[in-house]
Order: structure tokens, then sequence, then C-alpha cells
């Protein structure tokens, strides 16, 4: 899956205001668990969100998981654990 390369004008994180505070909780939950969130705009389902990676990248560091808040440092912790991106259907 690619991931979005700016934040679309419907973005969940960047306008606050767009989804209830329960739906932003469980969004959270499963960003932190390691689940992607698609983008909004995108209607295929294929693009990774930018706002939901950058939530789940400063977690993570501030967590001790990733030494800094960048994809560059994910794809590195990933591989030291032998962990794998998913595949997806998206090609």
């Amino acid at each position: 899956m690619k991931l979005q390369e700016k934040h679309c004008a419907t973005c969940p994180f960047v306008n606050s205001d767009i989804l209830r505070p329960e739906a932003m909780a469980k969004i959270y939950d499963y960003l932190i668990s390691g689940t992607n969130h698609l983008c909004n705009s995108d209607r295929s389902n294929c693009t990774i969100c930018l706002g939901g990676r950058n939530f789940q990248l400063d977690v993570w560091h501030k967590m001790g998981i990733i030494d800094k808040p960048t994809n560059e440092a994910l794809a590195i912790a990933m591989g030291e654990a032998n962990v794998q991106p998913e595949k997806h259907i998206c090609g």
C-alpha cells in the first residue's frame, strides 16, 4: 500500500471536528495496535492515511519502539524484529 503524500481535506487527524470523540478513540486504538487507517479521499481503499501514520510514528517513538518518528525508523525496527509488512490486495 502506498502512503498518502499530503493530508486530504477530510483528514480527521487535521480537522478533529469531522468525527465524534468516540469514533476517534476507536481509530486511535487500532492505530496503536499497528492497523493502518486508510485515506478518506481514496475511493480505491489502497492508500494509507498520512495523518494516521504520523500519529502511529509519534506514539511508537514516545513508547521507545522506534528511534525517531519516521517511516525509515519504523522500517528498521520492523526488520530488526523480523516483522514484515502484511501483504495487501492493492498493488
